[in-house]
């Protein structure tokens, strides 16, 4: 069956949108040689839904006409606005269409479709019957998800006796509800309740002023034909608003996290719902109602007028409901502005519908979204309540995303990594459902012996339970701190006699700016390009990515920045500097090894210099490399080291500044300046004693050595799996902490795809792009640039997110670059796990082997599940 659809404009920029289609089809007709028909032309016609097979095999073809005018434009000149559309239902009508179904506005000037369809010569429906059920079904689910306070509260129907509200009202009463309805000011009240039964309306109370309801938490559907009466500022907390009025009766997002405005009376497609004759899914996601009943009515086969006029039988509303849902069209998920509106979205406003308790009362248990984490927390680990699993993992996202991180949480959620783990022990992490992941991420290089390591567990327990004290440093002398310090000073390279405690890398980096500043006189700070010491300000103004810190800007003065591995640019600024601070492997530049003999000579010209050499082992510190210190490998002996991540294990925070005995005397060795530089929570008992014990760990278990011979086994399997496939830069890496470099070279792709079109479809394209002026042309080409860019960085969180859905593997990207993917795992990794993550990168590299430079054979079957290997990690 043939269908036809009027729609129109909903906003002044999409009117402008239908505009510049309008005007962009005129010049591709003329570049075609296309003569257009003489006569007058209200409408471009707009190719989004030409054919439709539902799930039941049925199918309906058609076409949808724009209107370039707005809601306001029709409303405002209805006589001359409803011929108009007469005129172009007519015209679908002779184009072949059997039913035509009114957007909006062109439904209301014809009298709701009557005065329309009674000159049209064709069935004509206004889709108001499915735009009331998908109201209603979007009104009943966010009750349910409010809890039984909000379903007990009256509803507030604005834009009563209007056909779409009398009808959302009229199925609300049915349900038992309480209604506010809310009418026209002005409007007399008398006669307004003759269209509900007389035993319903002792349960409504009719308003002239929406302002009354305010006062409370209530539930609104909002349905008026002028729009924007809905004012959400001064809506009461918990409130969620229904919106189906286009234009809208909230027009703009609320500014509030305490209230909620869902769109309403829209529907989408299920996968199952094809479009064109290519099989391709349905872009018919917040299909409006109004469109898919005239869909739905082809589909049938149902040739008749339908949801005409102000009363709509509810009876025909559900039915519609029904025959969408048997065609594949549902009133889920829901939205906010076009943005999906998950459950736990809606639900956590249930909290302002509750009546809070008097002073005395017995608190109610806590259910729902809204569960206890550390109660479900320990269900889960005691392996009971499945359902509270659910809930943990909603109230974890929902908490991180309102107050946390927003952006972080929507990028967590578009990659598939937001994840709630609720157990940790060695490699594997464990989901609330029980899903087992292996860590190659670690915290970053943090959780070097594992999460939960028995040996640290046990310290931190052992420690606590002989009742010492936890923060006495500065009323008397730390004993396990005193202890920690002698252990690193006497592991350290070169013996560095003092040692610094604060709580994280950054503050360590921080103290080593401050001592070498200090203890020279001098002020100038040297770093390298691409470098990464943290997100303090002294700390940031020495990493060597501007991206970092422009915000902050302006950051340290009289810092200089040389490139990495070179010591000629090193060697023209490094006299009267302070110090000079370096990483011996740049971990969050993409684990960059320097060049041999680089650090060394280093070392020499700062000494030549009287500068101090920092060495930043945050992340290559206590074996991660295959030696206890980075600096082993080239024999150096620097002024600083700085410490943190796998200090404690990654239990605790704890960072250490190691400073060699000359320099901290010099910068703090008198009465006056021993306390210049401190941190309150800073060599504490507590998180000394958690890294004596990963000391321990690392020492008893020979972890560096293990580093060497895993990683040199997980770097050669890595090597060999992506060998064969082009957009695998390098594998590169020494012992454990490793990285594959993406080529991520996508340059091109947009000027083909647009040469492309401009060659393949009809007319003289090329062209009319020539005619184009040079601000525009620029502006195409760098958003094209832009473009393939970010595909080079999609790359490689593509292939981090495959390893994560299709074989539990977790990595992610470097600090510095997108298109390195750092492999860090805990340095117990079993040789098992290891050969499991080099199947797993094969797998994702064959799946993307369109991306190869060369034809690949298929990959090798995976191994067995490695997270089985827990208890052997240690």
């Amino acid at each position: 069956m043939k269908f036809g659809f009027l729609a129109h404009a909903v906003s002044s920029a999409h009117r402008n949108q239908v505009r510049g289609l309008d005007l962009l089809g005129r010049l591709l007709d003329d570049h075609r040689g296309t003569v257009r028909a003489p006569g007058r032309r209200l409408h471009v016609p707009l190719p989004m839904l030409t054919s439709v097979t539902s799930p039941t095999g049925d199918r309906c073809d058609g076409e949808v006409r724009g209107l370039a005018f707005t809601a306001e434009q029709i409303l405002a000149r209805p006589t001359a606005s409803r011929e108009m559309v007469a005129a172009e239902v007519a015209a679908l009508r002779d184009a072949g269409a059997e039913i035509v179904g009114l957007g909006g506005a062109t439904s209301i000037v014809g009298d709701r479709g009557l005065w329309t369809a009674a000159r049209a010569g064709v069935p004509v429906t206004s889709g108001n019957a499915l735009t009331a059920y998908a109201a209603h079904e979007a009104l009943r689910r966010c009750a349910r998800l409010l809890g039984p306070a909000a379903s007990d509260a009256p509803v507030v129907v604005v834009g009563y006796p209007g056909s779409i509200a009398l009808a959302v009202a009229r199925l609300l009463l049915a349900d038992g509800h309480r209604l506010e309805l809310v009418v026209r000011r002005g409007r007399a009240a008398g006669g307004l309740l003759r269209w509900l039964e007389p035993a319903e309306r002792e349960r409504v109370a009719l308003l002239d002023d929406i302002a009354h309801c305010y006062a409370a938490p209530r539930l609104y559907v909002a349905a008026t034909s002028s729009g924007g009466v809905v004012d959400t500022a001064r809506l009461h907390p918990g409130s969620v608003v229904v919106d189906v009025a286009l234009p809208r009766d909230a027009p703009l997002p609320p500014a509030r996290r305490d209230v909620l405005v869902v769109d309403g009376g829209l529907v989408s497609a299920t996968d199952s719902v094809r479009i064109g004759d290519g099989g391709l899914p349905a872009p018919t996601q917040q299909l409006n109602g109004c469109l898919a009943e005239t869909l739905v009515l082809a589909l049938e086969g149902t040739a008749e007028n339908w949801s005409l006029g102000r009363e709509i039988d509810v009876d025909k509303v559900r039915r519609i409901g029904r025959l969408a849902a048997r065609h594949g069209f549902l009133p889920t998920p829901l939205a906010m502005f076009g943005r999906p509106l998950a459950d736990d979205d809606i639900a956590r406003l249930g909290t302002h519908h509750t009546p809070r308790p008097r002073p005395g009362t017995p608190r109610p248990a806590v259910t729902g979204a809204a569960v206890d984490a550390r109660g479900a927390a320990e269900d889960i680990a005691a392996g009971g309540a499945p359902d509270a699993a659910e809930d943990i993992s909603a109230a974890s996202r929902r908490r991180f995303r309102d107050h946390v991180n927003p952006p972080l949480s929507r990028l967590f959620a578009a990659h598939g990594m937001d994840r709630v783990f609720t157990r940790a022990e060695g490699c594997v992490l464990t989901t609330a459902d029980g899903t087992e992941y292996l860590d190659f991420v670690a915290g970053y290089g943090a959780v070097s012996l594992g999460h939960n390591h028995p040996r640290v567990v046990g310290g931190l327990r052992a420690f606590l339970e002989r009742g010492a004290p936890a923060f006495s440093q500065y009323v008397s002398v730390p004993v396990q701190t005193g202890e920690l310090a002698e252990r690193l000073s006497a592991l350290s390279p070169g013996g560095l006699e003092r040692v610094f405690f604060g709580n994280s890398g950054a503050e360590a980096v921080e103290a080593a700016l401050k001592v070498a500043r200090a203890g020279t006189g001098r002020t100038r700070l040297v770093h390298a390009d691409n470098s990464y010491h943290g997100k303090t300000m002294g700390a940031l103004s020495v990493t060597g990515r501007r991206a970092h810190g422009r915000a902050f800007a302006p950051l340290l003065g009289d810092v200089v920045s040389v490139p990495y591995g070179d010591t000629a640019a090193l060697a023209r600024v490094i006299e009267g500097a302070a110090a000079f601070v370096v990483e011996p492997v740049q971990g969050e530049g993409g684990v960059v090894l320097p060049p041999p003999g680089y650090l060394l000579e280093a070392q020499r010209l700062c000494r030549r210099a009287g500068a101090a050499f920092v060495l930043d082992e945050i992340q290559t510190g206590l074996g991660r490399t295959g030696a206890m210190f980075a600096a082993a490998h080239d024999g150096l002996e620097p002024d600083v080291v700085c410490l943190a991540k796998s200090l404690s294990g990654g239990l605790v925070p704890i960072g250490a500044t190691l400073v060699r005995a000359g320099l901290w005397d010099a910068a703090y060795g008198s009465t006056d300046r021993a306390v210049l530089h401190s941190s309150t929570f800073g060599g504490g008992n507590l998180a000394a004693a958690v890294g004596l014990a990963a000391l321990d760990a690392v020492e008893e278990e020979n972890l560096p050595e293990r580093a060497r011979v895993t990683g040199a086994r997980l770097r050669e399997g890595l090597r060999a799996a992506c060998a064969p496939y082009g957009f695998v830069r390098e594998v590169r890496g020494i012992g454990l902490m490793n990285a594959i470099e993406f080529d991520g070279d996508f340059s091109g792709a947009a000027g083909a795809l647009a040469d492309e079109l401009l060659t393949r479809l009809p007319g003289d394209l090329h062209g009319l792009v020539d005619w184009l002026p040079d601000d525009v042309r620029t502006a195409v080409r760098r958003a094209g640039e832009a473009l393939e860019s970010s595909l080079g960085d999609m790359l490689c969180l593509r292939f981090a997110a495959q390893l994560a859905r299709d074989h539990r593997m977790l990595t992610f990207v470097t600090a510095n670059s997108n298109r390195v993917l750092r492999i860090q795992p805990p340095l117990t990794l079993t040789d098992r796990q290891a050969d499991a993550f080099v199947a797993a990168v094969s797998a994702v590299c064959a799946d993307l082997a369109l991306h190869a430079d060369t034809v690949t054979a298929p990959a090798a079957p995976l191994p067995p599940d490695p997270t089985s290997d827990r208890r052997t990690n240690r």
